[in-house]
This record gives C-alpha cells, sequence and structure tokens, in this order.
C-alpha cells in the first residue's frame, strides 16, 4: 500500500508514551513515539517508499509545543541516486533515528509545558508565575482555591497536596492520625469529632478589651493574639499571616501572605480578608531563611492541607518540616474557619455594594462583615470622626439574607469554596472562629458571639 502524504496525530495529557508502528511498504517499518505533553507530530513523504533500499526523497519534520513555544525539529534524507549502497544505508539510519528524536522532542516538551515545572536559573522547579485569572493556568483549573502552592518549587508536590485534585479533600482526614496522633473519634451519642474533626477541648473565648490585637479586628483579636504571643515568648521564629497590599485601606485590597518576624508585623494580618489569599506563595522564602527554624502558619482549610502534604515521604507521610528546612516538629498550623471567599476583591466589592444600606458610596467604609447565626449579614462600617455611630467610631448595618440581589450570590463565591467540606479547619493545631459559638444579642448592632 503507499503511504498517505501526510499523517497526524496529537495527544494531550497522558502519563504513558504511546507507541504506533506504522508500515510503510514491504516489512519497512518506523515507530512513532508519540510521548505526552502536548506533543504534536507529522510525518510527511515526498512519495511512496519503493520496495529496495530506500527513498528519493523523504522529509521527517517533528513539531513539538508546550509552555506556549514551538520548536521543529527536521531529518532530511540525500535525494542524490539510491544506487550507492552508502546512501541507502545513510537513509536507514536517519529511519533508525526517528524513535530517539521523538523522546528528544518529548524531554523538551515536558520542561516547556506550560505552568507546570518551569526550571529556574539554578535548576531547581519554581512556580507558575502571573495573575491568577481564576485559576485556568493552574492545575485545579476552575477549582483552583489560589492557596499559592504552585506559586513556589512545592508544585512538583500539586497532584498529592491540592485540596481540589483528585481524591482531593478526602485526603485530609487520612492525614488526620500523623498529624494529631490518632483519627476520629465519635458515636451516635457523641458526634462532637465527626463535626468539629480530632480535638481536645472546645472553648468559648473573648479578647481583652483595649488590647493592641482586639482594636480594628474582626472579632476580639483572639487569632491575631494567639500570633503574637507566640511570637514574643520566643515559640516560633515567624509568623505566616494574610495581610493586605494597602493595610488600613479596608478589607477589599488584595490579600497577599506576609512574613512576620515582629508582633507589630503580625498586626497588618487583622481581620478577616473575604477573598482568596495565596498564603503558601510565601513557602519558597521560609526555606531560603536559615534563621527560621520554628515557624507559625496561620490559614484556612484548603491552605493548610496542602502545606501537611508537602515534603519527602516517610512511610508513605508527608514531612513538611524537612521541605521548609524547618527542625523536626517545628512547624505549627493557626487555622481559622472558612465557609465562602470570594474568588477577587473585586467581586467581595461588588457584593457589599449590593448590601442594602452599604451602596458603592459606603463600600469604602466596610471593615468587616460576615454571614451570622441570625440570618443576617452583618456588615461594620468605619465612621469618620464626629459622625455617627458607637464609642468606638463604628456603625452596623444588618440586612437579612433575603434582602440580598439574587444574582450577586453565585459570582460573589469562588468554586472552590463550593467543593469545599473543611470548613472546621481540621489538620490544624488550634482553630480559631465563631462556627457553632451561641449568638450573643446583647451586644446589639456589633457583630459579637
Amino acid at each position: 500500500k503507499s503511504l498517505p502524504k501526510r499523517i497526524s496525530r496529537s495527544h494531550f495529557g497522558s502519563s504513558h508514551v504511546i507507541s504506533r508502528r506504522i508500515s510503510l511498504s514491504r516489512g519497512h517499518v518506523i515507530r512513532v513515539m508519540q510521548p505526552p505533553f502536548n506533543l504534536i507530530m507529522v510525518v510527511r513523504f515526498a512519495w511512496p517508499l519503493p520496495a529496495a533500499w530506500g527513498l528519493r526523497q523523504a522529509s521527517f519534520n517533528l513539531s513539538s509545543t508546550g509552555g506556549g513555544s514551538v520548536s521543529t525539529h527536521s531529518i532530511i534524507a540525500p535525494s542524490e541516486c539510491l544506487k550507492s549502497t552508502l546512501v541507502g544505508g545513510l537513509q536507514a539510519c536517519s529511519l533508525l533515528l526517528f524513535p530517539w528524536y521523538c523522546r528528544r522532542v518529548a524531554r523538551a516538551g515536558r520542561k516547556r509545558h506550560r505552568g507546570l515545572l518551569a526550571q529556574s536559573s539554578r535548576g531547581q522547579p519554581r512556580g507558575i508565575q502571573g495573575d491568577w485569572d481564576f485559576g485556568r493556568r493552574f492545575p485545579a483549573k476552575e477549582l483552583c482555591s489560589n492557596c499559592g502552592l504552585c506559586r513556589t518549587s512545592q508544585i512538583v508536590h500539586v497532584r498529592e497536596a491540592c485540596a481540589f485534585i483528585g481524591d482531593g479533600m478526602s485526603r485530609g482526614e487520612q492525614l488526620e492520625p500523623a498529624v494529631h496522633g490518632r483519627g476520629r473519634s465519635f458515636s451516635e451519642d457523641d458526634l462532637d469529632e465527626a463535626y468539629f474533626g480530632v480535638h481536645e477541648t472546645i472553648a468559648l473565648v473573648r479578647g481583652v478589651d483595649g488590647r493592641t490585637n482586639a482594636i480594628d479586628a474582626q472579632w476580639s483579636g483572639v487569632s491575631t493574639g494567639i500570633a503574637m504571643a507566640w511570637l514574643e515568648a520566643g515559640k516560633v521564629d515567624a509568623v505566616v499571616v494574610a495581610g493586605s497590599k494597602a493595610d488600613g485601606e479596608g478589607g477589599f485590597a488584595a490579600p497577599e501572605p506576609l512574613l512576620c518576624r515582629t508582633p507589630e508585623e503580625v498586626l497588618r494580618g487583622r481581620r478577616v480578608k473575604p477573598s482568596l489569599c495565596p498564603s503558601l506563595a510565601i513557602l519558597d522564602e521560609v526555606r531560603d531563611d536559615s534563621q527560621i527554624r520554628r515557624l507559625l502558619f496561620c490559614g484556612v482549610g484548603c491552605a493548610v492541607q496542602a502545606l501537611r502534604s508537602i515534603g519527602p515521604r516517610k512511610d508513605g507521610t508527608p514531612d513538611p518540616e524537612a521541605a521548609l528546612g524547618l527542625e523536626q516538629d517545628g512547624l505549627f498550623i493557626l487555622g481559622t474557619h472558612c465557609v465562602d471567599n470570594s474568588p477577587t476583591p473585586e467581586r467581595a466589592l461588588r457584593f457589599v455594594e449590593a448590601l442594602p444600606g452599604v451602596g458603592k458610596e459606603r463600600a469604602g467604609d466596610v471593615r468587616a462583615y460576615e454571614f451570622m447565626a441570625d440570618f443576617r449579614v452583618h456588615a461594620r462600617l468605619r465612621e469618620k470622626k464626629g459622625g455617627s455611630g458607637n464609642q468606638d467610631g463604628f456603625s452596623y448595618v444588618k440586612p437579612a439574607y433575603m434582602t440580598l440581589p439574587p444574582s450577586i450570590g453565585i459570582p460573589s463565591i469562588a468554586d472552590s469554596c463550593y467543593a469545599c467540606f473543611d470548613y472546621t479547619n481540621g489538620l490544624a493545631d488550634l482553630v480559631v472562629g465563631y462556627m457553632g459559638a451561641p449568638f450573643d444579642r446583647s451586644f446589639g448592632d456589633e457583630m459579637h458571639t
């Protein structure tokens, strides 16, 4: 049979090399090795192969795509008279070298595969650069929670660590025995650990009024106070908190992770940030700082699961301390309850603008808001000096859930939050949040539990 003038096949996403045997004529066979990572191979023949030694003219073009770049490799057989055995032999060698070229192109394609395992100047893996773009360039795609893991060299662990890839958050419960020393224990008469995860004590706590950590806090400054106390007491060398690029301008500026070495820096992490924050993007900075041997990380469930899942495996158990250069048992995690986050600061601001009693004219004054147990959204607004409000300089609006425009709900919540079921942050060492706390109406308009 004569060979078609063009044979083309593409393959996307497989983790195995595909081998295709294409019969040319009378036993002449080319083995086409088709690797993964978007490698597209095209074999072009000037005209069919004769039964004799070889070709009048043959051209093999390999085109590979990876990471947005295109490279072309060519082997061109001599077009001279094929009467010479030497020329025929050269042509046969070119056919034999075909699989080798395919493997070489495959290696190049893997290195250039967009977003994954990009190489730094030192030859070490580095993370995905640039804007988050709703996860389109990230492994979890639309379910990406922008936790920041894929922006670091720890992207090599993304398949096992990401809470939204593969088995996802179901892996979190499997890590609990390694993290807490045991799994969840519950019965029909006592379901606390089924709801809240492994724990020793659940307590109602309120920060002391007037303390630095309580001023302008989301609630009463408990989380901030714990982080500051650990740093002041020398229990840890640094603290990672979710700060803001424009601290003091409300909670809607783009959130970013902050590596804090002083209590004053920890204060920049006050208040809940209402949009996704890449808290883990700072991991390489932690690893490269030899002075950080003990670290307190503050974060939400998806980021905590990813952090607990990095590092070399020991008997199937990850070792994040080794990955970050910390001393053994030198990683401590202060978690917060988390239910819904806006995908971007702009979406969060748009939600607040839609709140009755706030609107566009007051959206910039909102310092915090929460969905509370009285089925209302409590929003705290900063008041100008001499304006109305309580003695702390704030006023509150509490529109009922059902007064919110239906069209504002879905766009205001990230897709990853719809897929999350670790609201209580089960892999953290200590968790602070209002979930499950009794609602205290004695505080009037203030958003306290």
